[in-house]
This record gives C-alpha cells, sequence and structure tokens, in this order.
C-alpha cells in the first residue's frame, strides 16, 4: 500500500507547510520559560489561585512542546514534494521533539563545566539557529529518495533492542514501579538487580547494546529523515530521536556526574531529585516532562518497530497499526504512573 492510499497518512499542500516551519522550533524554544514560569508560579501557590492555574498551564504545556514538534514532523513527512526548506524544518522538527533531554543535557554539561545557568541561553540559541537554518535553506526542490535502509542494520537494530529490553530496560522499569509501594522496597529490588546490572559481564553487555543501539538509531533516523512517510513511521523515527539523546543525557548523569564527579549512589533520591523532589526545585523540574516522555518513548518505540516487522511479514495494516497504537495506550499509562511514583504517589496494601 502506498502512502498515499495509507488511511493514516497526512497530506499537507505546500502553502501549508511554510507556514507551519516554525511551529516546532518555537515551541522547543519556549520550553526552558514554561519550566521557569512554572517554578515561579508553584512558588506562589496555593494562596494564590491565580498562581495555581499559571503553574498548571505552563506544566502542562512543557510537557505538550515534544508532542507538537511530533505532530508537525509528522505533516512535514507527508509532504509530496518538499522544498530543502521543508526538509530542513522536517528534520529539526524531529529535535524539536528531544528538547526536553536536550535541555537536561546542556544543563548537566554546563554545570560539570562550572557555567550554571548558561544552559537556557545555548538551547535559546540552538532553536533560533535552527529557525535561521530554515528560512536560509530556500524553495528549491529537496532531494527525498535516499538509499534503502540498510536491512542487515534494521535487523540487527531490532535484534540489540529486544536483547536491551529483556536484560534491562524492562527490569529498570519494573524497579520503578516498585517505587509505588515504597522507597525500601524499590531499593531492596535495585540492589537485587544489580548484581547483575554492576556485574563484570553485566554492566558492558549493557552498555555496549546501549552504545550500539545509538550508533545505529542514529544511523537509520538520519537516512529515514530524508524519506516520505506515514505518521506511524514518522513516529518511530521522531520517537527514537528523542531516545538518542534521552540515553546520552541518561547515561552521562549516571556514569559522569553521579559516579565520578559527585560519588554518589544512583538510588531513589537521585531519580527524583531528593530531598526536594521533582516538583519544588527549579533543577529538579527539568527531570518531569524528560521522564514522562522518555519511558512513554521508550516503551511505545519498539512497538512501533513491532509494527514494521509485521507488516514485513504479512500483517494487514489495520492490524499492525492496531497493536502499535495499542502499544502506545500502555506505554502512556506506564509512564504516568511511574512519574506519579516519583512524585511521592504511593499505594497500600495493608
Amino acid at each position: 500500500m502506498s502512502l498515499a492510499q495509507h488511511p493514516y497518512a497526512i497530506p499537507m499542500a505546500q502553502g501549508g507547510a511554510a507556514r507551519l516551519r516554525y511551529v516546532a522550533p518555537a515551541a522547543a524554544l519556549a520550553y526552558p520559560f514554561l519550566l521557569m514560569a512554572f517554578h515561579y508560579a508553584a512558588g506562589l501557590a496555593p494562596q494564590d489561585r491565580g498562581a495555581v492555574l499559571v503553574a498548571a498551564a505552563s506544566l502542562l504545556a512543557s510537557i505538550v512542546v515534544p508532542v507538537v514538534a511530533l505532530l508537525s514532523a509528522m505533516r512535514y513527512f507527508a509532504l509530496t514534494s518538499p522544498s530543502e526548506a521543508d526538509l530542513m524544518a522536517r528534520r529539526v522538527a524531529l529535535a524539536a521533539v528531544a528538547a526536553p533531554p536536550l535541555y537536561v543535557l546542556v544543563g548537566v554539561a554546563t554545570w560539570l563545566m562550572e557555567m550554571p545557568g548558561l544552559d537556557t541561553w545555548l538551547v535559546s540559541a540552538l532553536w533560533l539557529g535552527a529557525m535561521a537554518a530554515i528560512a536560509m535553506a530556500g524553495s528549491r526542490p529537496a532531494s527525498v529518495v535516499a538509499s534503502r535502509s540498510r536491512m542487515a542494520l534494521v535487523v540487527a537494530h531490532g535484534v540489540a533492542a529486544a536483547l536491551f529490553i529483556l536484560l534491562y530496560l524492562g527490569l529498570h522499569l519494573g524497579n520503578h514501579l516498585v517505587g509505588l509501594v515504597g522507597e525500601a522496597q524499590h531499593t531492596a529490588v535495585m540492589k537485587a538487580l544489580r548484581h547483575f546490572y554492576r556485574s563484570s559481564l553485566g554492566e558492558p553487555l549493557v552498555l555496549g547494546l546501549l552504545f550500539f543501539l545509538l550508533v545505529s538509531g542514529a544511523v537509520l533516523a538520519w537516512e529515514g529523515s530524508r524519506q516520505r512517510a506515514d505518521r506511524f513511521r514518522a513516529f518511530q523515527i521522531a520517537s527514537g530521536v528523542y531516545l538518542l539523546v534521552a540515553i546520552t543525557s541518561h547515561v552521562n548523569a549516571v556514569l559522569d556526574l553521579a559516579r565520578v564527579v559527585l560519588k554518589i549512589d544512583t538510588d531513589w533520591a537521585f531519580a527524583t531529585g531528593g530531598p526536594a523532589g521533582l516538583i519544588a526545585d527549579l533543577w529538579n523540574i527539568h527531570l518531569l516532562p524528560y521522564y514522562l516522555m522518555a519511558v512513554f518513548f521508550a516503551v511505545a518505540h519498539p512497538f512501533s518497530g513491532l509494527r514494521v516487522i509485521m507488516l514485513k511479514h504479512g500483517a494487514e495494516h489495520p492490524l499492525a497499526d492496531r497493536i502499535m497504537i495499542g502499544g502506545a495506550v500502555f506505554a502512556a499509562l506506564l509512564a504516568i504512573i511511574i512519574l506519579l511514583a516519583t512524585c511521592g504517589l504511593r499505594l497500600s496494601f495493608a
């Protein structure tokens, strides 16, 4: 079935494309300031009802930023004859999906360089530069016929992803779910799992799989960014870009910031921004949208890969699409539950 025939394709006229080119980078540009607005308004709440509304609206808007960028990328993937500016806008939109982890990554990097506070200026300059790149890209037709994805690399990426989910991700997310019961229970499970994660065999294996996933994913995402695609394929590429930045940020925070610089344990307190928590601290609030979308994409992205495998093996589009949509719904629910656990929600079975 061609893209034009696919029931979920989203055609867009060239005029509409030109008007939407700057939506994704503008949303990403606003992201740090939405978090600042939340922190300021939350400091005035609950005494000030207006501040409560501003805080809620700011936090919700910050979570919506990657969604806006994702929808923008989907639109640009559907263009039949994109210009160079449209292709640049597509790639900028893909990058803007990863605005939350990018802000955290830059924030940690500037802190390590003893230049705290520079992160907002750097990411703002990045998105303003992206807008300038779109403006200068020109209206000439873009070359969108990329070489076919390297099948061997695609298969290897999928196998590595399956192993990573089996050996680490599934257990790691399950460990976070235990946080709903209590910090002590989470710590007990974490220590048990670390007999493998931190072993001389387990840690290099997990990190090796992760490194291969990052490199192969970056190659596949770059190749895919040149091709026209339906919204499911666009979601797969965009979620992969998010994970590329988020995993880089997470590994940097754990291996460099925590282990080498601060020499602290990456336990529940580290993950939840203790003792202040995720909500009350200006830096820690950076982590809330980042965590939420990271868990969502980490679970939904494999389902998008499963859809491709199903289609390659003759499954009907409606069935494959429903499987992916169901997986995305499951991913969203899991992400919300884990986020609530990190924010202090506890279940009692007494």
